[in-house]
């Protein structure tokens, strides 16, 4: 297990294997909040919708080197 999570291809970049993925989700969750947002409309016009709540990713950007130096 890496942190909580293991990835679809199960890798966690131990054992000298490297990690097939380069972002690596730490937490996929929703926040429920009211709130107005404004979509645009056909006629390049905005319409007022009420949203109950956002989709929140937390994602590590993985880089790796040459790390025996």
């Amino acid at each position: 297990m890496c942190g909580g999570y293991v990835s679809a291809g199960g890798a966690c970049g131990n054992s000298g294997t490297t990690t097939p993925e380069r972002f690596l989700k730490i937490l996929d969750f929703r926040h429920f909040e009211r709130f107005y947002r404004f979509d645009q409309s056909d006629r390049k016009t905005y319409k007022k919708a009420i949203s109950d709540g956002v989709n929140v990713s937390v994602v590590l950007d993985m880089e790796s080197g040459n790390t025996s130096k």
